[in-house]
């Protein structure tokens, strides 16, 4: 499944498909800007829940539109590995 975005721009409505984001970008760069911002976001927000909910290791965890896999740290206390983070 892609990820869809809906931009509007001025009296200008796009649906942002994942593979057509590099045509759109290269006829409105604000739109692209605006695609990147918000995907990260909603990954930023995803993630920040999975980890205040406790990372689970070697598992696929799902959350909003983003599935995540962690490993253990690979120095004594240091931070999971994030092995795998895509859109669904």
């Amino acid at each position: 499944m892609d990820l869809v975005l809906r931009i509007q721009i001025g009296n200008l409505a796009t649906l942002t498909r994942r593979r057509s984001l590099r045509l759109v970008g290269a006829l409105y760069p604000q739109a692209k800007r605006l695609a990147i911002h918000l995907a990260l976001a909603d990954f930023r927000e995803a993630l920040n829940k999975v980890s205040n909910d406790g990372i689970i290791f070697d598992k696929i965890i799902k959350e909003r539109r983003w599935e995540f896999k962690f490993g253990r740290p690979q120095i004594p206390n240091g931070l999971p590995t994030l092995f795998n983070a895509q859109p669904k």
